[in-house]
């Protein structure tokens, strides 16, 4: 095949597979695959049923479902308590493997799983993170003696810190969060039936029985999504449909337990795909994710993407100040979901004109190469500022950014005419090479990070395209 023939047939393959995908904003020149999400919520879609302020005595939920990421894998060790007051977890944040919490076989466990289980449930205990004090022989998890800081202290956190930047004391309401994944899972491993399903719905039960007890209201507040890097090679379709299936399938599963009507909204990270991670990957988690955002009717926010966090040793998974500042991300955006002011981090509108591409957002953003840590190929980052163009003839082009603060205006000038602008990776990639490199935009505002300040950097994206696929 020529390298013409290979242009031709990468750029149609995007454009089918962004036509296939999603909500498109169109002007007369080509076509911004997102549209963002402004629309507020309606009395009829207030989330956990509040139409006023959660009462003090309301404990809510916080599901967080994913592979090795959502468990703290590799993170080393854990950071020191967080400071919120009616903060809880179970007898542990990761609640999946009771032959490492407990130092038992799954032949005992089966022997009499009620013990088991009422002892893991026996009460709600101040949420501190744990690793490394648990049965190393006997664990069901190969990965469980490696696990330490999870996300969820930091989403916890993140939270807190929103409502006090508010005005607020803090979290007005109690907060129970859980972590019932497993490392290196595929979508499919969460569907009904499974043990990170069956998990989940005896973490719901247990903190409604446990709610119960104390007389207090009880919700699930929110799930939060980190999975998909065992997914790379998955058709982002597939994917798509999958996550939107398994967000259904848990949410059904929750108002049955709980009885609750409203929406629960599904908060995400955005998934990375690192060359050292694997020898062959796709954006299609990533942008499946993007995709299944875009559309309100879903109820799926990205809160955060990999890209800028700092990785472990391995070079795959983060180190844990970079788990929780990920976890401060997401529950920021969950605070944003739940007031009703969640927007989706992509272009309003985006107008090319020859060589100059020009993008106006509905939020404030700001130019920050300093905080893009886990890139593919930082010098490229350095060169583009995460913005790929190219021409009709797939050449890559040359570009300078300029941004107007005031009126919230990227300006791109290529050094050729613009066909196609992808943004954080590059679409002509090899085939199954596709990695991930991000950019330098984020939100404007920071907030707390574990060691500085913080902000959320733009997902993940295929911004542009020119060129019409052929029949």
């Amino acid at each position: 095949m020529t390298l013409r023939q290979r242009i031709k047939r990468t750029l149609t393959a995007f454009l089918a597979l962004t036509l296939l995908l999603g909500a498109y904003g169109c002007n007369d020149i080509g076509y911004n695959q997102f549209t963002s999400d402004t629309d507020t919520l309606s009395e009829e879609e207030t989330y956990m049923n509040q139409a006023e302020t959660p009462s003090a005595n309301t404990l809510f939920h916080i599901l967080v479902l994913g592979q090795s990421l959502s468990m703290g894998y590799a993170t080393e060790s854990c950071l020191p308590a967080i400071d919120c007051e009616n903060a809880y977890m179970f007898s542990r944040v990761r609640t999946q493997d009771f032959g490492y919490i407990f130092g038992i076989t799954k032949e005992e466990y089966a022997a009499d799983p009620d013990r088991w289980e009422s002892e893991f449930y026996a009460e709600l205990k101040p949420l501190r993170e744990t690793g490394g004090d648990g049965s190393t022989e006997l664990r069901w998890e190969t990965a469980s003696i490696l696990e330490y800081e999870t996300p969820c202290s930091g989403i916890i956190l993140g939270l807190n810190n929103a409502y006090r930047a508010a005005g607020m004391e803090g979290t007005p309401y109690k907060t129970l969060i859980s972590a019932p994944g497993i490392g290196g899972t595929p979508i499919s491993a969460y569907t009904p039936g499974g043990s990170i399903f069956e998990r989940a719905r005896k973490d719901v039960e247990n903190g409604k029985r446990l709610a119960d007890e104390k007389g207090w209201d009880y919700a699930v507040l929110a799930i939060v999504w980190i999975q998909g890097e065992n997914n790379y090679l998955t058709d982002m379709k597939e994917y798509r449909n999958s996550l939107l299936t398994v967000r259904q399938d848990y949410i059904d599963m929750i108002r049955q337990i709980t009885g609750q009507f409203g929406e629960i909204p599904f908060i995400s990270y955005q998934t990375m795909a690192h060359n050292n991670y694997i020898g062959h990957a796709t954006q299609n988690p990533a942008l499946a994710q993007m995709s299944a955002a875009s559309e309100a009717q879903n109820h799926i926010y990205i809160g955060a993407p990999c890209y800028q966090f700092t990785m472990a040793s391995d070079r795959v998974h983060l180190t844990n100040t970079a788990s929780r500042d990920l976890g401060i991300l997401l529950g920021h955006e969950l605070y944003r979901v739940l007031q009703g002011d969640s927007r989706l981090f992509t272009p309003s509108q985006t107008i090319v004109n020859g060589n100059t591409a020009t993008m106006s957002f509905d939020l404030d953003i700001t130019l920050d190469a300093d905080g893009v840590l886990s890139s593919h190929d930082l010098s490229v980052i350095r060169e583009n500022s995460g913005f790929f163009c190219y021409d009709e003839e797939g050449n890559a082009l040359s570009v300078t950014l300029t941004l107007d603060k005031s009126i919230r205006e990227l300006t791109i000038e290529a050094d050729g005419d613009i066909a196609l602008i992808a943004y954080g990776f590059d679409p002509y990639a090899k085939e199954n090479a596709s990695y991930t490199y991000g950019g330098i935009l984020r939100r404007a505002d920071s907030v707390v990070g574990s060691t500085g300040k913080i902000g959320a950097y733009m997902p993940v994206q295929l911004l542009y395209q020119k060129i019409t696929a052929e029949k």
